[in-house]
């Protein structure tokens, strides 16, 4: 997946959106940036050359190309952006937990597989 062309195509419900940053995760995670490159700097989540994402850089990108304030945090089972950086990022979490994290939204959300 491409950003800037995945960017374009995507829908625009909840559950869309969800898979959309489930897409990302499953591209590439990170830990401890939003967002990184090939070569494991720092970028921002809408850099054409992001490799990876945390859980909210992902949500960002998604949201950010869909003209959405909220970054789909509320939709993930956190009350902020910063709640969702603290579980992304905590010692020893897994790409297993984010992508498990992101299914429960889905299923809550009506539009998981």
């Amino acid at each position: 997946m491409k950003t800037n062309e995945s960017f374009a195509s995507a829908s625009s419900s909840r559950s869309d959106m969800l898979r959309d940053v489930r897409g990302f995760i499953e591209r590439g995670w990170t830990q401890g940036a939003t967002a990184r490159d090939a070569e494991g700097f720092r970028c921002v989540p809408r850099d054409p050359r992001a490799e990876c994402w945390c859980l909210l850089g992902a949500a960002v990108a998604v949201a950010v190309a869909k003209g959405i304030t909220d970054p789909l945090a509320r939709s993930l089972g956190f009350e902020t952006g910063v709640a969702m950086v603290i579980w992304n990022d905590t010692k020893g979490r897994t790409k297993a937990e984010v992508l498990a994290r992101i299914d429960q939204a889905l299923e809550r959300a009506g539009g998981g597989e």
